[in-house]
């Protein structure tokens, strides 16, 4: 049912968005604002398809967690394919430089009406059937949960909050994509669309580091090792992304690189779902997308004023970088210190297997010397 509001308010969305194109002689903005409310309070499709995922695959022992990160890993191909679809649509579209965008709005309707169907007739309920006698003492009590669980949730995980503030500050940097199209623009001279051209190439680098090298590198790392290599990584790049006013090698140079290594982002969402029980999967991921998506909206205030946001100078249009480094700089720390741990603990709980093995082997070796 969640899923099928989502898409349905998808769908609201743009057919709203088609009426403003198609008959409004004005700007409409109070529906364009709407359509963009609709669109924000409807957009649970990564909370509920994680969800479903985590449903499909328990994660019991070290095997059922590679197969839930590689099916998480099927489930961001399958994204990053469609994302690199509608970037080159995007580029096509822009370069039309159309009067009216009615019509696209119309066909991703008609998409979005697919879909729903698609969902209602085809996609089987993951969760598992619940007695219905209580149904109505607990419904009344269906709005409170809902506001009061993640609170307490995550009042009772120390690991949750820390992993929550590291969302919140690498989301907070997010901002820095919002302005990079006008960025390009005033400091390269590039046209409308030239962005786009060259970045729908970094998308197709996703898929293929998520496709050939996530299910490489989970037999040859644990999860929490590839979450410290990407947080490293990621930081490098960042901090050579500051030169991008000097650059436009700088500038898709380290995005390319954040990219291919795409490849960590299921080993994330293994290592966060392997510290929960399957009763808590939902409710971590939607405080995890709730921070990430409020982090993110602030992030774009934050870029796009007068303040970081200077392009006309070199030096000043430095600006966003060098914020966005710092902010991806703290989060990588925070979630790099949970990693950490989390690999000393197994190294030593390996170290204390392993010598309670050898002592028994030994022990083994005595007794049938002595017999």
């Amino acid at each position: 049912p969640v899923l099928l509001l989502g898409l349905s308010g998808y769908a609201i969305a743009f057919l709203l968005l088609f009426m403003v194109n198609a008959w409004l002689s004005g700007p409409g903005h109070r529906l364009v604002t709407l359509c963009f409310l609709i669109e924000g309070a409807t957009n649970a499709f990564d909370v509920v398809y994680m969800s479903m995922i985590a449903d499909m695959t328990p994660s019991g022992d070290a095997m059922s967690g590679k197969d839930r990160s590689t099916a998480f890993g099927a489930y961001l191909v399958c994204n990053a394919g469609g994302q690199v679809a509608a970037q080159l649509l995007s580029v096509w579209l822009l370069r039309k430089q159309l009067e009216s965008y009615a019509f696209v709005w119309l066909v991703l309707f008609f998409a979005l009406v697919v879909d729903v169907l698609f969902v209602w007739f085809c996609l089987p309920e993951t969760l598992a059937p619940t007695d219905g006698r209580d149904g109505a003492s607990k419904a009344d009590l269906t709005v409170l949960c809902i506001i009061k669980d993640p609170f307490e949730l995550v009042a009772s995980e120390p690991f949750l909050r820390l992993w929550l503030l590291s969302v919140i500050l690498t989301s907070l940097a997010a901002g820095l994509s919002g302005i990079l199209a006008s960025f390009t623009i005033v400091v390269y001279g590039w046209r409308p669309g030239d962005l786009q051209a060259f970045t729908w190439f970094s998308i197709l680098l996703r898929v293929g580091s998520i496709g050939l090298l996530s299910p490489y590198a989970q037999k040859i790392g644990s999860s929490a090792a590839i979450v410290l290599v990407q947080v490293v990584a990621t930081v490098v790049a960042n901090l050579v992304q500051v030169f991008a006013p000097f650059s436009p090698a700088a500038l898709l140079g380290p995005a390319y690189v954040v990219d291919t290594l795409a490849f960590a982002s299921p080993a994330n969402a293994a290592f966060l779902s392997t510290k929960f029980g399957s009763c808590k999967q939902a409710r971590v991921i939607a405080v995890q997308h709730l921070c990430s998506n409020l982090s993110t909206s602030l992030s774009i205030a934050i870029f796009s004023s007068p303040i970081i946001f200077r392009p006309v100078q070199r030096s000043s249009a430095t600006r966003p970088f060098v914020l966005a480094f710092l902010l991806s700089l703290a989060g990588g720390a925070v979630k790099a210190r949970l990693a950490i741990s989390h690999l000393r603990t197994f190294s030593g709980y390996c170290i204390h297997r392993h010598s309670r093995r050898g002592e028994a082997q030994t022990l083994g070796q005595e007794f049938t010397q002595y017999n």
